[in-house]
């Protein structure tokens, strides 16, 4: 951080020093705030300017005219907020929230924080805010009433459980970290990164230190709503995945590209990677993601990210204020421009989260025998599915976005080969989560109730049915529906939901493998059957009130 602030007071040196050339000392007096302006605009701006716009009366019409979005005026205030904003430093109560139709949803909470010790818990729905209702607040508008000095109070109104609680939280000083990692599911390292801060880049390394002692099989790294911050950081990171090749290439006015290289460490992440981006992934996290993907390193998945392919430079103003101003354009490795374009990820995901989309890309390997495995290829690289994580409720809508997104393009293994996916699977989508399952022929039809008769073909042992074997799935989203048992005979079983089904609602039926008979043999494969849930208007009125399903 020191190392970074010399280098900017010593640019900031060189600027007075030129100015004080530009601008006698007998002039000097006159030089207002719109001089210095102009003259930066008219020698560092990232292109010329049309004179009319330059001779505009005042800095607020000026800048207008300009109509850049990244080019502003700052207050001193103002300043000091976009660096806590950069370093993730701020005064506040400690809690994340996500905005709802309702309002404030409490998501986490910072450990010992002033909100945690108040008694406020995740899922905590905040209502006002120093009686401010916050319904239909945009998060630029709510987090200004939740922060604030150091040591003053702000009230917090809030539901839980449909009750009413009101609670006085003092306020205090937080520097989050910008770069946490954790293992996730299937032995993989995570790193998330919020900002791209001084300390980032060292940061990262830290978390990637500690993830390799535990060995993981691969790596995601999330910069979804990461708006950027010091190119340098991204310099840092990017060393890891591509040593020390050309990951930037910045482009000034009147001079040519400055090739920028990674910064090299001592070892470089030869692991598959995964990188999610979204449509606030911005600048700094936009030319980490693009060095990396140049060069083959890793793989995108998300949405399309927000396209700001510019960088700016901060220049003081002498009579106060700052000026914020674009100075530069970058490219990619490959001179691939995303100034008001963004990056398209290799793998769109829009309906579902995109980390359990990544986790599930990474849950397979294969070994050799590929049954229970679906192949799918991004950007030249093969990811491996585990269907038996891909049918469990945690993954099954993630799973379903994959099949939407890729379609045809999937594999499924057979014994040691693999076999395109025909579109009849695709339709139907059974086999893909349960290969090597029986397919049931005979649809389901529960009407006056949410009982059902399952016959089997002989005698069972009732000791080897459980909720384990035996589920009922809605297809759409993986929610399994509790069920009790009841024996009727040897070979039927009565099988009831303990919750309302939803009319006019797809359902899976899924009989597992373990199910044994009463002369000691098992029900060698499982079977899965369609079941729908219909309206009292759509029912015949012959039908049974309990369907009896044959196996």
């Amino acid at each position: 951080m020191r190392a970074a602030k010399r280098t900017y007071l010593h640019i900031l040196l060189v600027l007075f020093l030129t100015i004080t050339v530009m601008f006698p000392r007998t002039a000097w007096a006159q030089v207002t705030a719109l001089d210095e302006v102009r003259f930066f605009l008219r020698n560092y701006y990232v292109e010329p300017i049309q004179e009319d716009i330059l001779d505009s009366p005042n800095i607020d019409t000026l800048l207008y005219n300009l109509n850049d979005p990244y080019t502003y005026f700052m207050t001193a205030q103002q300043y000091d907020d976009f660096e806590n904003s950069v370093e993730q430093r701020f005064s506040g109560i400690g809690i994340y929230v996500d905005l709802t139709e309702e309002g404030c949803k409490v998501t986490g909470l910072i450990s010992d924080s002033p909100a945690a010790k108040s008694g406020l818990q995740g899922g905590d729905l905040i209502t006002a805010v120093d009686n401010h209702p916050v319904r239909g607040l945009s998060l630029e508008e709510l987090l200004p009433l939740i922060r604030g000095p150091e040591g003053s109070s702000v009230q917090i109104n809030y539901l839980r459980s449909g009750l009413n609680y009101t609670v006085l939280v003092e306020r205090a000083s937080f520097l989050v970290p910008t770069a946490t990692g954790e293992i996730k599911a299937f032995n993989t390292g995570y790193i998330g990164l919020s900002s791209f801060a001084a300390d980032t880049g060292s940061l990262f390394g830290n978390c990637l230190d500690k993830l390799r002692l535990q060995n993981p099989q691969a790596y995601i790294v999330d910069l979804r709503d990461n708006g950027g911050g010091y190119a340098q950081t991204a310099l840092e990171i990017a060393g890891y995945f591509i040593g020390d090749d050309l990951a930037m290439q910045v482009y000034h006015r009147n001079s040519p590209p400055f090739r920028l290289r990674a910064v090299k460490h001592d070892y470089i992440v030869n692991r598959p990677t995964i990188l999610l981006v979204n449509n606030y992934s911005a600048s700094a996290s936009e030319a980490l993601a693009m060095a990396i993907k140049d060069h083959g390193k890793a793989v995108l998945v998300g949405t399309q990210t927000y396209g700001k392919g510019c960088g700016q430079q901060i220049f003081p103003l002498s009579r106060g204020g700052y000026l914020k101003m674009t100075t530069s354009l970058y490219r990619s490795p490959l001179s691939v421009s995303i100034n008001n374009k963004g990056i398209t990820p290799d793998l769109i995901i829009e309906k579902t989260d995109p980390l359990k989309v990544s986790l599930l890309l990474l849950s397979g390997k294969d070994t050799g025998l590929k049954n229970g495995l679906v192949k799918l290829n991004l950007a030249s690289q093969s990811f491996y599915i585990d269907t038996r994580a891909a049918c469990q409720p945690e993954y099954w809508a993630a799973y379903g976005e994959i099949l939407d997104k890729i379609g045809l393009g999937l594999m499924q293994g057979q014994g040691i080969d693999w076999e395109k996916i025909t579109q009849p699977e695709l339709t139907d989508r059974r086999s893909l989560y349960y290969p090597g399952y029986r397919l049931g022929t005979d649809a389901l039809r529960l009407t006056a109730g949410s009982s059902f008769t399952l016959h089997f073909p002989q005698s069972i042992n009732w000791q080897s049915v459980s909720p384990d074997n035996i589920e009922l799935i809605t297809s759409g989203d993986g929610e399994r529906i509790p069920l009790a048992f009841t024996r009727i005979n040897g070979n039927d079983i009565k099988i009831t939901a303990q919750q309302p089904l939803l009319a006019d609602t797809s359902y899976w039926l899924v009989i597992h493998p373990g199910i044994s008979y009463d002369d000691g043999s098992l029900l060698q494969s499982g079977v899965v059957c369609t079941a729908a849930s219909i309206s009292p208007e759509t029912s015949n009125p012959n039908e049974p009130e309990e369907p009896v399903l044959n196996l």
